[in-house]
């Protein structure tokens, strides 16, 4: 086991990070010296004491990226549109990952088929850093929600609709997420699994602040509150927004992402 002194600080931690000798990528331990560069992927556990740390995984020596370089192009094979145009040999820089990313999950809002739209907002909430999100089972799923997740002290339950407006439609079906929020320590449901079949999960939910969403492709608003639960529209493109922001930052902080996402249309 050793520690690396991160190159920038992670937010809310001040000691180094630790990694272990199996987590060395092409490096033995014994060649390890202070003030080697290295790269790594950084990982978040809880100790036995329920302190948070932070640990490096795939530990291999940084290599810098080779210098930018740009090659006029001949006479014979210059572009036409623009022949002064050179050809740059540099390979896709993070800056264009991130783009190519965004682009990506920005085509979410050009489905047009529910049970797909559903399945990408599934996926979403789990690239955004929310790991306890659960899809109900679609058998029989008519005036069902379509999943459920907690992060720290929030709990929502989350319904996926393309219907423009869609208030009156999904008037009894909101009554009935509320009710099922309402006054409870736990909720059990029914789950969709990988391989297509069903399971159940009982989750705590005493003293977490519940939510109702419904995911849309309009705009993010408050739509009711009723005993102390929060009704809520929330617009795909504020979470593709948020994921992309996640994506950015340096560490992940459950507390900080809750927060935010308590906040939305508030």
């Amino acid at each position: 086991m050793g520690y690396i002194a991160p190159e920038s600080p992670i937010s809310d931690y001040d000691r180094d990070v630790v990694f272990f000798e199996g987590d060395l990528e092409e490096l033995d331990f014994e060649v390890l010296q202070k003030g080697m560069e290295l790269g790594f992927i950084l990982e978040q556990r809880q100790t036995k004491t329920g302190d948070i740390e932070w640990v490096a995984r795939d530990v291999r020596k940084f290599v810098a990226p080779p210098e930018k370089k740009v090659i006029p192009i001949p006479t014979s094979t210059k572009s036409k549109a623009n022949p002064e145009s050179p050809v740059n040999i540099y390979p896709s820089s993070y800056r264009t990952f991130l783009e190519k990313l965004s682009d990506s999950l920005k085509s979410i809002e050009k489905i047009n088929d529910s049970g797909n739209f559903e399945d990408a907002v599934f996926s979403l909430l789990r690239l955004l850093g929310i790991h306890s999100v659960y899809q109900y089972s679609r058998d029989a799923q008519a005036g069902k929600a379509d999943g459920f997740f907690i992060l720290e002290n929030l709990a929502v339950m989350y319904d996926c609709t393309l219907r423009n407006p869609f208030e009156e439609y999904k008037k009894d079906q909101i009554e009935n997420y509320i009710h099922k929020l309402s006054n409870k320590s736990q909720l059990t449901i029914e789950t969709r699994k990988a391989d297509g079949g069903r399971g159940s999960k009982t989750l705590q939910i005493q003293g977490k602040s519940r939510q109702v969403w419904i995911i849309t492709k309009g705009n993010t608003r408050e739509l009711l509150v009723y005993d102390s639960i929060k009704v809520k529209e929330v617009a795909i493109k504020d979470l593709i927004t948020i994921t992309i922001e996640h994506c950015r930052e340096l560490s992940y902080d459950a507390e900080h992402l809750s927060s935010k996402l308590v906040m939305l249309g508030d």
